[in-house]
């Protein structure tokens, strides 16, 4: 089983690197064609990835407030379905910059990836993911062998799930897993009864609770997993533009205080931006920590998951997170706000 997972990521990463992204994602309507690193207008062009979710939220208010542009950088925002994809935009050179889930990120860190982190800025609050079932006969994590479960492959919500696997006693092997796009193709299939369990999210709570028998097992909280979103960075746009990078990271604390400092007008602006609900953004903004910075915990919490994708045979050899963390971009920028040595 190790082998093949390994086998697999491997060729993944192969095809990504060969083909590059085509089709990934959608770009922001209006963005322009100038090369990453370029100038135009005296801003430097800055390639970013993102969800349309909390790992959006500050990217967009940064652009649409202008605290992009006043720090020296033109943001050209594209969207994808999920973290992941951000990640493999910038192994096949579609991005300069991504959002993503710590599990994700992790998955992207090795050897030949010029995937690199730049800093945490999303950490859930306790309750923001939950774990439920509308199967009767799952009354418990230890139940998860029976049913089917929904979940997006390579994403934060695979590693919840073999988490929450494990506080029952069981393993991957042990489960149905059916692998779907998106986390709003996972909620419908839930609500249609095409799966049985799934990893809850505060976003899709109206949507959730139309399923019929649902009932919650226990939330990440419950079982000690605190999930954080992280900024990574091509390994050569950040040795060649350190000064655009470390714009990047001020603009986006600047946008993570307007969020703290005017929250209805913060989340209409990403309503209206990404075509969501602003109750969703609103939730959100309650659920999630939003912070730009790089502290010891937040080194030993990627340490963490990339040590368990060891033992657990998604990476295929010891990954050592000093080895693909970027430091002058953040100390250029916010210098006080990191405090890993």
């Amino acid at each position: 089983m190790k082998n093949r997972r390994n086998a697999i990521i491997a060729g993944a990463m192969a095809v990504l690197m060969a083909f590059g992204a085509a089709g990934c994602g959608n770009a922001t309507p209006g963005t322009s064609t100038v090369n990453a690193g370029e100038k135009t207008a005296d801003l430097t062009k800055v390639r970013v990835g993102t969800d349309t979710m909390q790992l959006a939220y500050a990217q967009v208010i940064g652009k649409e407030k202008g605290f992009y542009a006043n720090n020296g950088i033109d943001v050209e925002i594209t969207t994808y379905a999920a973290g992941i994809e951000t990640i493999n935009a910038i192994v096949t050179g579609a991005a300069d910059i991504g959002a993503a889930y710590d599990y994700a990120l992790c998955t992207r860190l090795i050897p030949a990836s010029n995937v690199r982190v730049l800093s945490n800025f999303v950490t859930n609050a306790d309750g923001s993911y939950w774990f439920e079932t509308s199967n009767p006969d799952i009354q418990s994590a230890a139940d998860l062998s029976k049913g089917k479960i929904g979940i997006v492959k390579g994403t934060l919500g695979e590693y919840l799930i073999a988490k929450e696997l494990e506080s029952g006693g069981l393993t991957t092997a042990d489960a149905d897993i059916n692998y779907l796009s998106s986390d709003g193709e996972v909620v419908a299939a839930y609500v249609a009864k095409q799966v049985d369990t799934i990893l809850g999210l505060k976003p899709f709570s109206e949507e959730i609770e139309k399923a019929e028998g649902r009932h919650v097992l226990n939330t990440t909280g419950d079982i000690g997993i605190k999930s954080q979103g992280f900024i990574a960075v091509d390994k050569a746009f950040a040795e060649a533009h350190p000064e655009a990078v470390a714009a990047y990271l001020k603009g986006t604390q600047e946008a993570v205080d307007f969020i703290k400092s005017d929250t209805d007008e913060a989340a209409q602006i990403c309503a209206d931006y990404l075509t969501v609900s602003k109750e969703d953004v609103l939730k959100s903004f309650d659920s999630f920590t939003f912070d730009v910075a790089f502290s010891a915990e937040d080194y030993d919490h990627l340490q963490n998951i990339a040590d368990w994708c060891v033992e657990n045979g998604v990476l295929e050899q010891p990954t050592a997170i000093s080895d693909y963390f970027v430091r002058e971009p953040l100390e250029i920028a916010l210098p006080e706000k990191l405090t890993w040595k």
